[in-house]
């Protein structure tokens, strides 16, 4: 459990392949990359409602995103460090850092 000031720094998108959301990237200088917990690849779990404690499930990235952006506290991540080989995927950004694609290899 990580819980972190806004903005959290974190791009967050959806595995095209198991549709967990996941890590992406971290900007540099961020509160994700200043707690030094998060790693790309790490599978979010878990995440703040929009209010009080309560936790919801990160199975929509579409839901996720408005729970953060719309969250006037800290925000609560739930992450699980993935089970990948080396490197990460070339799907994760093809190279270009903040960019998603839905292509496979």
């Amino acid at each position: 459990l990580v819980t972190l000031d806004k903005p959290l720094g974190l791009v967050l998108a959806p595995d095209p392949i198991t549709g967990q959301i996941v890590v992406q990237n971290i900007i540099e200088g961020s509160p994700a990359a200043e707690c030094e917990m998060i790693q790309i690849g790490d599978v979010v779990k878990m995440c703040s409602a929009v209010f009080g404690e309560d936790m919801w499930q990160a199975i929509d990235i579409r839901r996720i995103r408005w729970a953060i952006n719309n969250r006037t506290s800290k925000v609560k991540l739930v992450l699980e460090r993935a089970r990948r080989p080396a490197g990460v995927p070339t799907w994760y950004s093809k190279g270009q850092v903040g960019r998603a694609s839905s292509d496979r290899d």
